[in-house]
């Protein structure tokens, strides 16, 4: 665990299931992001959304969203409003990690 500085969650919408993945470079997301994602679908093949977001690799999780047709849905980053489940996600995981060290 100690090369591992970056983590990505994934939820899924649907069952609110929840999964991170550390990764040594940010470079990893996206290939982090399709092995969540083959899993998800094989357990909710109806569940196919995602949410804008501005991580590294944003292209190559574009290109795959339009290839598994999967929608993609924008919303305002730090916004509680729209984004409640996945700031919280955030926040629990940041004051977990926090009281770890």
């Amino acid at each position: 665990m100690r090369d591992y500085r970056h983590l990505i969650l994934c939820s899924d919408d649907y069952s609110r299931y929840t999964e991170g993945y550390f990764m040594k470079a940010n470079s990893q997301a996206p290939g982090k992001f399709k092995e969540y994602a083959a899993k998800v679908e094989k357990q909710h093949p109806k569940s196919k959304k995602s949410r804008g977001g501005r991580e590294p690799g944003r292209e190559m999780i574009l290109e795959y969203l339009v290839e598994q047709d999967i929608t993609r849905e924008e919303f305002t980053p730090y916004s509680l409003q729209q984004s409640g489940f996945y700031e919280r996600c955030n926040h629990t995981v940041m004051y977990l990690a926090r009281s770890m060290l």
